[in-house]
């Protein structure tokens, strides 16, 4: 093998790895370009059909016009640096505007070569606005186990609020500034 290509000219091989190359490179968006077609599809054309059957108050967008830092829920969402929001829905149902919008929140661990971003929350954010005043702020969060709950400590001003459905109660821990409400 070795004689066989000091004996070939390496102009050759030059140009025999561009040809591979290319080939390479045109077979990838060869494959790639109706997985790329289809996403385009389901965004643009097949989600607005399926939202506009619940009704016409359901709208459908690829890109959200919120952000998560404009929600000021900064005691609930978990620290981070970075966002990237889509696929926004906005409708309502009776008399409760629902707004529900993808997100994905990253931070930056670690400092110079070991420095890298960190998925600290992937998920769907849902507003509800409803007629009803609140008077009191509720927070609802996933029970992380009796030294889970007490490593993450409670939330600032919230009362721990104990619930009569015990199904409900295993799964979920519930802070409130007011417990009747």
């Amino acid at each position: 093998l070795n004689t066989f290509m000091a004996s070939v000219d390496p102009r050759f091989l030059n140009v025999a790895n561009w040809a591979m190359l290319t080939t390479v490179a045109g077979l990838v968006l060869w494959v790639y370009r109706p997985v790329g077609q289809y996403k385009y599809s389901v965004k643009t054309i097949i989600f607005p059909k399926i939202f506009s059957f619940f009704g016409p108050d359901y709208h459908y967008s690829e890109r959200s016009p919120i952000t998560v830092r404009s929600l000021g829920a900064d005691e609930i969402v978990p620290y981070f640096e970075n966002e990237h929001t889509e696929d926004y829905v906005k409708g309502r149902y009776g008399n409760v505007g629902i707004e529900l919008l993808e997100a994905e929140l990253l931070k930056v661990q670690g400092v110079g070569r070991s420095r890298r971003r960190e998925t600290v929350f992937q998920g769907i954010f849902i507003l509800l606005t409803m007629n009803k005043p609140f008077a009191g702020k509720t927070v609802v969060k996933k029970d992380a186990g009796k030294i889970g709950n007490w490593l993450n400590g409670t939330f600032k001003g919230l009362q721990k609020v104990q619930l009569e459905d015990p199904t409900f109660e295993k799964q979920f821990e519930v802070y409130a500034s007011d417990q009747v409400e």
